[in-house]
């Protein structure tokens, strides 16, 4: 049952996260724009999860979310269950990245509404610990997400519009160098890609993905 429900123009979206986490409850708040609906799952007022997706998926499911633009800035290590040359980050830095992708994607949006159920738990976590991120933090981090995504819109209108390599170069330019990464995000491009399609086809998160085709 819907405990707070109501407009993300009279509340604003850091207004409803604050409220939740100041009364230390648990449940879920989703939030509706447009064919979009996100998810944000609570635990004693922290974030514990986040999603877009229709269902919640598995958060072991992200250890698949390796290679160009991964998480940066935090020591990679080898885990047992990838293969001899696939290298992967702690879970919970992966959790996290997911739960601020989700956020700046619902930030980004020009407006909804929302709706948290109190007591609702997500399935997510399975065996796994649960792990739970305070919200100041998370917001911070997407706002300063959010600030580099104002840079790439110029260029990344969305992460729904596609792109196709261009038939020829351009007059003044007569060779082209690319290094590896580079060249995975041309071939994961094909004949037309949205970034959603890239990041999933290289299994990455959309912010990175976005990053490098704008670059």
């Amino acid at each position: 049952m819907d405990t707070l429900r109501g407009s993300l123009e009279t509340f604003g979206l850091d207004g409803v996260m604050s409220l939740i986490t100041s009364t230390g409850k648990t449940g879920v708040l989703r939030v509706f724009s447009g064919d979009l609906v996100g998810r944000i799952y609570f635990r004693d007022g922290a974030i514990v999860y986040g999603t877009t997706r229709e269902y919640d998926g598995l958060v072991t499911d992200l250890y698949r979310r390796r290679g160009p633009g991964a998480p940066e800035g935090q020591e990679r290590e080898r885990r047992g269950r990838t293969q001899a040359n696939e290298w992967t980050h702690p879970l919970p830095e992966l959790i996290k990245h997911q739960i601020v992708d989700v956020f700046v994607r619902l930030l980004r949006m020009p407006g909804g509404q929302f709706a948290f159920e109190e007591g609702a738990t997500t399935s997510a976590y399975q065996t796994e610990a649960e792990h739970r991120f305070e919200v100041d933090a998370i917001i911070e981090m997407a706002r300063e997400r959010l600030a580099e995504w104002d840079e790439i819109s110029s260029l990344v209108p969305n992460p729904t519009v596609k792109f196709r390599l261009a038939a020829q170069l351009p007059p003044d330019q007569f060779e082209v160098t690319l290094d590896d990464k580079t060249w995975s995000f041309l071939a994961a491009v094909g004949e037309a890609a949205a970034v959603e399609d890239i990041a999933e086809r290289l299994r990455i998160f959309e912010f990175p993905a976005a990053k490098k085709v704008a670059e």
